[in-house]
């Protein structure tokens, strides 16, 4: 496991019509208690899934409880920050996709 808690990283790409498409990267990241990992804005698309534990998502300033089998969509400009519970360690999978050129 690296220090900012990515263990494992495994990268695509597709096909649509013949044309290769960008790459898209699924990590899974381990969140101890009281640790953050928050999700930044870009020109990407972001899918962040909690596989074990309990925690925190915070969007637009607002924290919304979560545990296992909970998730979110991030578009684009959206941010989210996940927290782990006080006492709980937190599994994400974490997919990022690049935002796809019309």
């Amino acid at each position: 496991m690296t220090s900012d808690g990515t263990a494992l990283t495994a990268a695509y790409g597709f096909r649509l019509k013949g044309e290769f498409y960008a790459k898209h990267d699924g990590m899974l990241r381990w969140l101890k208690s009281g640790e953050k990992f928050k999700a930044d804005a870009g020109a990407k698309h972001q899918l962040i899934y909690l596989m074990e534990g309990k925690g925190s998502i915070q969007l637009e300033n607002k924290d919304h409880e979560v545990s296992k089998g909970m998730g979110i969509y991030l578009g684009p400009s959206e941010t989210a920050t996940i927290s782990a519970a006080a006492g709980a360690t937190v599994k994400l999978f974490h997919l990022v996709v690049p935002q796809i050129p019309r």
